[in-house]
């Protein structure tokens, strides 16, 4: 789990905290992609291999995005984002997956990210994701 540091930038959110996104992912190496790639945005970063404590952690406090990839040894993607629906109903998905000819159904998943990512999509997706909320 890492928090990342400020930016000058910020998301807009309905209270005074930064948004807070959530990855999970069974790879530790996409997990510290993300890490890097997305220290300096606005808002705070916090990461997970284990779906069942990304869960825990969703239903503890506010989450704003949730960033899953699909193909997870202890439950799918898929899964995981309906089950955030139940926690956390206000909290906006997105599936990232190596699978282009993934097809879900599920209403909750609101941006379907390809792996591997082109770096300026990912953090403007998650922007987007994050400033359509609002």
């Amino acid at each position: 789990m890492a928090a990342i540091a400020p930016a000058s930038q910020e998301i807009p959110r309905s209270s005074s905290s930064r948004a807070v996104v959530v990855c999970v992912d069974d790879d530790p190496a996409i997990l510290r992609s993300y890490g890097r790639l997305l220290r300096n945005e606005p808002y705070d970063l916090i990461m997970f291999e284990d779906p069942e404590k990304a869960l825990d952690r969703i239903a503890r406090a506010d989450v704003d995005l949730v960033l899953s990839d699909e193909r997870m040894p202890r439950m799918n993607g898929t899964t995981l984002i309906e089950e955030v629906g139940r926690r956390s109903p206000r909290t906006c998905c997105a599936l990232v997956t190596a699978y282009p000819e993934c097809r879900t159904t599920s209403a909750r998943i609101l941006r379907l990210i390809g792996k591997p990512w082109d770096d300026q999509d990912l953090k403007e997706a998650i922007r987007d994701l994050l400033c359509d909320r609002s």
